[in-house]
């Protein structure tokens, strides 16, 4: 099962919407179960930094996801990307958006039985929001079975 996102959609149930951390509502509710157990970031689009900015890596997260462990203590991961590749994609002339798409995909277990919303929040090294110009992300999530990996 494939979702595709964007912070710009559901204004109208979550109008505090934006580029860092946004909620879906799903037209129906969605089961998990034995059939879709684990989700992966296959890619996103999301806003440059603010001149200047930067972070040594972002973490793309989601309660849907089971806790990972960092120093700092449990966080609902989904993906991680490092400052080599957020400098290398913004230095790139007149782009507005950094694209990503993750070659190997990295699954991680579902943590929930079923939903109606899909959250995802992105943060900084530091554990704030990252400094982008105002603009909008777009990502696309996999469900698949726990195929023993």
């Amino acid at each position: 099962m494939f979702l595709y996102l964007s912070s710009s959609d559901c204004l109208e149930y979550f109008p505090e919407n934006d580029a860092v951390r946004f909620r879906i509502k799903l037209p129906k509710r969605i089961y998990f179960g034995e059939d879709y157990n684990r989700m992966a970031l296959l890619d996103i689009k999301f806003p440059i930094f603010d001149d200047n900015q930067s972070t040594s890596h972002l973490t793309i997260n989601s309660s849907l996801c089971r806790e990972s462990y960092k120093a700092t203590g449990p966080e609902n991961i989904l993906q991680r990307l490092y400052e080599e590749a957020l400098i290398g994609d913004q230095k790139k002339r007149g782009v507005k958006n950094c694209i990503f798409e993750f070659n190997p995909v990295r699954y991680v277990p579902v943590n929930v039985l079923s939903t109606d919303i899909i959250d995802l929040y992105i943060k900084g090294s530091d554990g704030r929001d990252p400094p982008f110009v105002p603009g909008i992300t777009e990502c696309t999530l996999h469900f698949t079975k726990n195929h023993g990996v």
